[in-house]
């Protein structure tokens, strides 16, 4: 094994591709097995959610958004580890560093568009909760929504810069971040400071705050629906709580994880706990949305069932906005 930089200045090390077996079977299973499973799972929601009438509008856009962001970081995950598969079974040669760094892109896009209307999506329920539905403006979201995937993408471009994120292959394989100085700390406390922080923090209070506005005020309109969707904003501090872990660890990780040939076992552990991280933080919302939304379940089911377009005879109506926990 040994440890150089290549002409492109990216650091690689060097194993026999025998010793890396394992990791590609790990790299394979999480591909099979989680990431392309909650992936689907997660285009079979956005295209229910849009296909659900009984679904506020405001509340449909922000969900598909949402989901648009988990199927971005899923994204980049596949590519890093469908990559980690064809190069540990071959000599490809000097690895793609504009590949890695693409990937990273849209696992860091991805993943602070979901803290974003994750946040986004408890103020709309305040929003509807004390204004009723059909004064919330969709035109006020559809600008927000805009607005918070140019943040997310323009202020994570810096990945693409070599001075601010440097990029190393361990094992000349796994695609891996590492921190250059300054500039990368700069750019890390900015992402924790105005996505984890600053939008986990809204996750937490808006549903105290709407729960609050509940309990204390005569509400109007379907107070079934408002209750439900303040408890499911609530519970999807769950999620969000996922996201938060899954985004921030990922990056503290990155910015201390050491390498060379000397810690090439312990980056190696680095690596694997960033994609641990990452690959749970996906879980917890489509599950919660199936749990929450019978009429985004009850679509899915037509989809599944060759149904979709038609009317499912099943226990509860589709067209009811009841946002329940039962089956």
């Amino acid at each position: 094994m040994d440890f150089f930089n290549n002409s492109n200045g990216i650091n690689i090390t060097t194993v026999d591709p025998k010793s890396e077996r394992p990791f590609r079977y790990y790299s394979l299973f999480v591909v099979l097995f989680l990431l392309v499973p909650i992936s689907l799972l997660d285009i079979f929601i956005i295209v229910a959610t849009y296909k659900a009438d009984s679904i506020p509008k405001t509340i449909k856009l922000v969900l598909i958004n949402l989901f648009s962001g988990s199927v971005i970081l899923a994204l980049g995950l596949i590519i890093i580890f469908i990559a980690d598969v064809i190069l540990s079974g071959c000599r490809c040669g000097e690895p793609s560093d504009f590949v890695c760094r693409l990937a990273i892109w849209s696992i860091t896009a991805g993943g602070a568009s979901r803290l974003e209307f994750v946040a986004l999506f408890s103020s709309l329920v305040f929003a509807i909760v004390k204004n009723r539905e059909e004064n919330v403006k969709l035109s006020v979201f559809i600008v927000l929504s805009i607005i918070f995937w140019l943040i997310s993408l323009i202020l994570n471009a810096p990945v693409f810069i070599p001075e601010v994120w440097q990029i190393t292959f361990i094992g000349g394989v796994t695609c891996s971040p590492h921190a250059t100085g300054t500039n990368t700390f700069i750019h890390a406390a900015f992402y924790f400071t105005v996505f984890c922080v600053c939008g986990f923090t809204v996750t937490i209070v808006m549903p105290i705050v709407t729960i609050c506005y509940i309990k204390h005020n005569t509400i109007t309109g379907d107070t079934v629906l408002y209750k439900a969707m303040a408890k499911f904003a609530l519970f999807l501090l769950i999620g969000n709580g996922a996201n938060f872990i899954g985004q921030g660890a990922p990056v503290f990780l990155a910015l201390f994880a050491v390498q060379g040939k000397e810690n090439f076992e312990t980056e190696r552990i680095f690596s694997y706990m960033e994609g641990i991280f990452l690959n749970i933080s996906l879980i917890p919302a489509p599950i919660l949305v199936l749990v929450y939304f019978k009429p985004v379940r009850i679509k899915i089911l037509q989809m599944i069932t060759g149904t979709f377009g038609r009317k499912v005879k099943a226990k509860g109506s589709e067209n009811s906005k009841s946002l329940t926990l039962t089956t």
